[in-house]
């Protein structure tokens, strides 16, 4: 951590690379506001970049990383290969593991964001959604997804999800399929 405080929030503080930390990041390097140094594990490749800020108890590990004006707050954890970007914010006890989160999406409470298992595909979460459940594997989430609900895709086409029930696959394979139709629920 530097002396370097936030010009809005002064208990932040920019870090500094003492070592090299990834390829886009070589010793000296400014980054992010953390609050303390818990907020940003010594270990990996992770690191906060630009203007993004990890507070509270929030955590980025492993080869995560914040970018831009991300936040991370509360209890959150971003770790494993997961990114989040432009003014999107993960909060209280959210898990993002895997995947990439955009523009003002808000991941939080209970959320779980992972890779799929079978395939390794992660999710892609965009807009103004709001994720409180758990989404997992090829989704492209445009909408809420509930504290109760859960979008997997454990296969490697496209899953589009706009909230409520609106999920819609897309098939990007170059042969021609006939389409199935989705049973009624």
């Amino acid at each position: 951590m530097t002396s370097i405080a936030h010009p809005q929030f002064p208990w932040l503080h920019r870090i500094r690379a003492l070592v090299d930390v990834n390829e886009a990041v070589p010793k000296g390097t400014l980054g992010g506001f953390v609050e303390y140094e818990q907020n940003l594990s010594q270990e990996g490749s992770c690191w906060i970049y630009d203007q993004a800020i990890c507070c509270e108890r929030a955590v980025v590990e492993r080869s995560a990383g914040l970018f831009q004006e991300a936040i991370a707050k509360g209890d959150a954890l971003l770790t494993g290969t997961a990114v989040m970007y432009q003014t999107s914010i993960a909060e209280e006890s959210c898990r993002i593991l895997a995947g990439e989160v955009w523009n003002m999406a808000h991941i939080r409470g209970f959320a779980k964001i992972t890779a799929a298992k079978e395939t390794g595909d992660a999710p892609l979460i965009l807009g103004n959604s709001l994720v409180f459940g758990n989404v997992c594997g090829k989704v492209l989430v445009r909408g809420n997804v509930l504290p109760s609900r859960s979008v997997e895709n454990q296969t490697q086409e496209l899953l589009v999800f706009r909230g409520g029930d609106s999920i819609h696959k897309v098939n990007e394979s170059k042969k021609k399929t006939k389409s199935k139709k989705q049973p009624e629920r």
